[in-house]
């Protein structure tokens, strides 16, 4: 069952999909289809960013123990202090997510993020999450966008297509998968409890 923070996701990856098919639409000029996968691809970031913030929050929500005050207590102090690291998450990059995902449930993602469906390493999965970042950040700041061997059209210019865009809505719902799984997995066997999701 996935985590409150993961159905939150996927109702946000669908706008970002629906942005991914919009751009398809033959009516479009170039660069009307352009505009529309960088909404997607912004869209996409965007969700992923909310996910890991709300599954710091649902680790939380989650390893609450209201029977013991010693623990909840420590458990508010805990809360308070991610709250103010959460505040200042915003580039969701792999060391980012990573340090953040570890620091406050205590998972470390590194050996659950690759991409065996795309024939990419943990390394690589990695990389192709910090490059997407660099691409939004691009567009997004109004620089040139960076060249990477997935987000070129067919003349080899760094151009969003529907295929490039549809990848990087498939990895973050990959990676959110995998994600999910491996926190509760870590909540289960760090905290013997029953998980609701």
């Amino acid at each position: 069952m996935p985590s409150p923070a993961r159905v939150k996701f996927t109702d946000a990856i669908s706008r970002a999909e629906l942005l991914c098919l919009k751009g398809r639409a033959a009516l479009f000029s170039r660069k009307q289809r352009q505009v529309q996968y960088h909404a997607s691809l912004a869209a996409s970031v965007a969700a992923w960013e909310a996910y890991i913030e709300s599954v710091v929050r649902a680790f939380f929500a989650e390893i609450a123990d209201p029977l013991q005050p010693k623990f909840t207590a420590l458990h508010q102090i805990a809360i308070s202090r991610a709250e103010a690291d959460l505040k200042k998450f915003n580039t969701p990059n792999a060391k980012n997510s990573r340090e953040l995902l570890f620091q406050w449930t205590g998972f470390d993602p590194i050996n659950d993020w690759n991409w065996p469906a795309r024939r990419l390493s943990g390394p690589a999965t990695r990389e192709r999450l910090d490059e997407i970042l660099q691409v939004r950040h691009s567009f997004a700041h109004g620089y040139p966008t960076r060249q990477y061997s997935w987000n070129c059209d067919s003349k080899g210019a760094p151009n969003l297509t529907a295929p490039a865009t549809g990848m990087v809505i498939a990895l973050f719902t990959h990676l959110v998968k995998v994600t999910d799984q491996g926190i509760s997995r870590h909540i289960k066997s760090t905290y013997n409890g029953n998980i609701s999701w």
